[in-house]
């Protein structure tokens, strides 16, 4: 459990939001089981085995991710948040060899997000998938959150071309998500942008 100290910060700005397990972050993780799933657990030597989970919140996704087979996943979200991921890691799983599970801080800028590879070994690799659910909500974010958001993908997907991003949010009144999807439309992506509703 967390301690009093650690609770605090969790209900300060918009923090708060990373207590709770979003409606996005169910339909990402069914996206993605159904989608990759197979033949992650049926190749899991040849297929894609790393996850960086963007604003993680309590870090679900990310870890249904990782029982699902990817075999390197690293979960993300403010400092205020990483012992609440810590925590839920460490009640979740055992270190098993050749497999990790980590968290760590990523506050998004493209320094950041370059340190972040850095520190996981993958500045020339970068990640196969990269995941973020219900990121985009400017009345709570802010805009410069979206936008911040925005260049840390084009960032990954710079350093992996073949980098699979989920985004997964749950549309609300001057969510600015539409002006997220234009800004990634108009990203060069190998695979384009596709809008997939469920």
């Amino acid at each position: 459990l967390l301690k009093p100290d650690n609770l605090a910060p969790l209900f300060s700005g918009a923090e708060w939001a990373g207590t709770r397990l979003w409606n996005a972050a169910i339909l990402a993780i069914d996206y993605f089981n159904k989608k990759y799933g197979d033949e992650i657990k049926q190749n899991p030597s040849s297929a894609k085995s790393s996850l960086l989970e963007l604003g993680c919140g309590l870090g679900v996704p990310g870890m249904i991710a990782h029982i699902i087979g990817v075999s390197r996943v690293v979960l993300t979200d403010q400092d205020s948040i990483l012992d609440q991921i810590r925590t839920n890691i460490a009640s979740n799983f055992t270190s098993e060899e050749g497999s990790v599970i980590e968290g760590m801080t990523l506050n998004w800028s493209r320094q950041d997000i370059v340190e972040l590879l850095e520190n996981c070994d993958l500045s020339s690799t970068g990640f196969d998938f990269v995941l973020n659910c219900d990121c985009v909500y400017e009345p709570l974010y802010g805009k410069d959150s979206r936008v911040m958001l925005v260049e840390v993908i084009k960032y990954l997907l710079t350093v992996n071309p073949k980098c699979i991003v989920i985004s997964s949010v749950e549309r609300r009144k001057g969510d600015g998500v539409d002006t997220f999807l234009d800004d990634m439309k108009q990203m060069e992506i190998e695979h384009g942008v596709a809008d997939d509703f469920i």
